[in-house]
């Protein structure tokens, strides 16, 4: 007890309480918050992913929910396939609801053929919006700079290094 009689939390409570804070704030940031604002805010990369160029008119499923910057190559020989046999649709539902994109074969020489695809693609859960980006990429900032503040606004508030002789 203090000299007006409440009880207060000594040094080392304080430090313990400053510790298991510290490490929930970190458990929280690195475990959940930064993988998924990662996740949210970058373009997923594929290279080279092997398939079968559909018969013409069909459809074959893409990774990911909005696919840019598509090569199309033979897997044999390597040339390049002619954009005017491939049709690149995105946004579409796949059977269990979810978003993708898609190569439809418009036709040509390739059909039945093993294709290398390589693009960019949106993956599930990607936020479209620069300014939502920006903004998601703050939220770990602000979060870094909280689990920062939990751990010196004790010290500074109490003066806990003058105590440790510092």
């Amino acid at each position: 007890m203090d000299r007006k009689g409440q009880t207060t939390m000594g040094q080392i409570g304080i430090f313990l309480s400053i510790f298991v804070a510290i490490i929930v704030g970190l458990a929280l940031l690195g475990g959940f918050i930064i993988p998924t604002v990662g996740s949210s805010t970058t373009l997923a990369a594929h290279a080279n992913n092997t398939l079968t160029m559909p018969a013409s008119g069909s459809t074959v499923d893409l990774n990911g929910k909005f696919a840019t910057g598509v090569i199309v190559t033979n897997s044999t020989d390597g040339t390049v396939v002619p954009a005017s046999n491939y049709t690149i649709l995105n946004n579409q539902l796949d059977a269990n609801g979810i978003l993708t994109s898609r190569l439809q074969s418009d036709g040509g020489t390739f059909e039945t053929l093993s294709i290398n695809v390589s693009y960019l693609t949106q993956p599930l859960g990607y936020i479209p919006e620069s300014g939502a980006r920006g903004v998601a990429l703050l939220i770990v900032i602000f979060g870094a700079l909280a689990v920062a503040m939990v751990a010196l606004v004790p010290v500074l508030k109490d003066n806990l290094l003058g105590a440790l002789g510092r």
